[in-house]
C-alpha cells in the first residue's frame, strides 16, 4: 500500500532529475526551441537595421535578447552529448529563460485594449518604484552595515556576511523582522536554552532596530504605496495614450513588412455597413471581445450610450438651469420696475431723458442732510419691499 501511495504522487511533487535531461522528447523540444530562437534573432536583427539607434531605447528588446541567450544555452546543453555547459548552470539558465518568456508575454499583452491598459500601468508604476528604491537604497545599505557590525559577532547567520546582511535588511523592510528570534531570545540576561546566538550590545542594537522600524516599514513603505496609488488617474491617462501609440506603431510596422499585393487587398478606401442586417456572434468571438475591448468603455450592451452622450445630457441640463435663472431674473427686473413706478422714483435714465445736465446733477448731490435722510428712508423701504417680493418668488 505504501508503494502504491509512493507511485501515486502528482507530477509536480516529483523533483527534477538532472540525468533525465537527454531523453528523446526533450532533445526534440530543444531542437524546436533553437528553431524558434533563430526566427526570433532574425526578427530582432531586422528591427535593429530598420530602427537603428531607436532600437536601443526600448527595454523589451533587451529582454528579448536575454531570453534568446538563455534559451540557446539551455537548448545546447540538452541537444549536445556530452553537454557543453555544466548541468547546474544549464538549469539556472532554464529558470531564467522560463521567467523571461512569461515576462515577455506580459510586455506583449500591453498592446491589447482590455488587458493592455493594466500592463502599461503596471510597468509605469514599476519604473516609479525602482527609482524610489534606487534613491532610498542608501538607507537599506546603512541599516544593513549597522546590523552586520552589531549582530555578526553574536553568531547570527542572517548577518554573518555584508551582502547577506543587506539582503536580510531588505526582507526586514517587508515585515519579516523576527523580533523574538533575532532580538529577544539572544539577549544575555535571558539565557534561553537551545539558542546559540547572542547580542553583545543590546542597547545599541535595539536603538538601531527602533530607528529601522520607524523609517523603513512605516515611512518608506507608506511612501511607496502613496506613489503607486495616489497618481493612478494620471498614470491611467498616460497609459491609454501610450497603448494607442504602441498599437499605431505595431500596425505601421506590419504594413511595412507585408508585401504590396497583400496590403492592397486588405486596405479599403470605403466600407459599406448594413445597420438592419442581423450579425450573429459566436461564443468564441464574444470571448475574444470580452478580453480585447476597451476596459474603460462600458457600452457593450448599448452601443449608442457613449461618454459623449452623457456629456450632451449634462449640457442640456445646464441649459435648462440657465433658462430658469434667466426667467427668474426677468421677473425680478419687471417687479423692480413696477415698484419704482409705484414709488415715483426717478432713475438716472429718466433724468437723462428729461434733459438734466451736469450742473443740475451736481446740485442734486449737494442736498441737505434732511433730504438725504428722506432718500435713505425711501431706499430702505424699497429694499424691504424688494426682499419680500423675492421671497414670494
Amino acid at each position: 500500500m505504501d508503494g502504491l501511495q509512493a507511485h501515486a504522487k502528482p507530477i509536480w511533487a516529483t523533483p527534477m532529475q538532472p540525468h533525465n535531461l537527454h531523453s528523446d522528447s526533450i532533445v526534440s523540444n530543444g531542437i524546436l526551441v533553437l528553431m524558434f530562437v533563430f526566427l526570433g534573432v532574425m526578427r530582432e536583427l531586422t528591427n535593429l537595421v530598420r530602427q537603428k539607434g531607436r532600437y536601443f531605447t526600448d527595454l523589451s528588446n533587451f529582454i528579448a535578447w536575454a531570453l534568446y541567450v538563455s534559451c540557446i544555452i539551455m537548448a545546447i546543453h540538452v541537444v549536445t552529448t556530452p553537454p557543453v555547459f555544466d548541468c547546474l548552470d544549464s538549469l539556472s539558465f532554464t529558470a531564467l529563460a522560463v521567467f523571461l518568456a512569461w515576462f515577455d508575454l506580459l510586455v506583449y499583452l500591453q498592446r491589447f485594449d482590455r488587458i493592455g491598459i493594466y500592463v502599461v500601468m503596471f510597468l509605469e508604476i514599476l519604473k516609479t518604484l525602482l527609482k524610489v528604491l534606487l534613491v532610498f537604497s542608501v538607507l537599506i545599505i546603512a541599516f544593513g552595515l549597522a546590523f552586520y557590525i552589531l549582530l555578526s559577532p553574536g553568531n547570527h547567520i542572517g548577518f554573518k556576511h555584508i551582502p547577506l546582511s543587506i539582503f536580510r535588511t531588505f526582507t526586514m523592510m517587508l515585515g519579516e523582522i523576527d523580533f523574538l528570534g533575532t532580538f529577544v531570545r539572544p539577549l544575555p540576561h535571558l539565557k534561553t536554552e537551545g539558542v546559540d546566538t547572542t547580542i553583545l550590545m543590546p542597547m545599541t542594537t535595539h536603538l538601531i532596530l527602533l530607528l529601522f522600524m520607524i523609517l523603513m516599514p512605516i515611512l518608506l513603505m507608506n511612501l511607496l504605496i502613496g506613489l503607486a496609488v495616489g497618481d493612478i488617474e494620471a498614470v491611467k491617462r498616460n497609459a491609454q495614450l501610450k497603448r494607442l501609440a504602441m498599437q499605431v506603431e505595431l500596425h505601421t510596422d506590419l504594413e511595412r513588412k507585408l508585401p504590396d499585393f497583400f496590403t492592397s487587398r486588405v486596405n479599403k478606401m470605403e466600407l459599406v455597413e448594413y445597420p438592419n442586417r442581423e450579425c450573429r456572434k459566436t461564443g468564441i468571438v464574444q470571448l475574444f471581445k470580452c478580453f480585447l475591448q476597451d476596459p474603460f468603455n462600458e457600452s457593450d450592451e448599448d452601443p449608442g450610450d457613449t461618454p459623449e452622450d452623457g456629456l450632451f445630457d449634462e449640457m442640456e441640463k445646464q441649459k435648462r438651469k440657465l433658462k430658469e435663472i434667466s426667467s427668474v431674473l426677468e421677473g425680478q427686473t419687471h417687479l423692480l420696475r413696477l415698484i419704482i413706478q409705484k414709488m415715483e422714483i426717478k432713475t438716472e435714465a429718466d433724468d437723462c431723458d428729461e434733459g438734466v445736465d451736469f450742473e443740475s446733477q451736481l446740485s442734486l448731490n449737494k442736498l441737505s442732510n434732511h433730504s438725504r435722510r428722506k432718500l435713505l428712508r425711501r431706499s430702505t423701504t424699497l429694499a424691504t419691499a424688494y426682499r419680500s417680493q423675492i421671497s414670494t418668488i
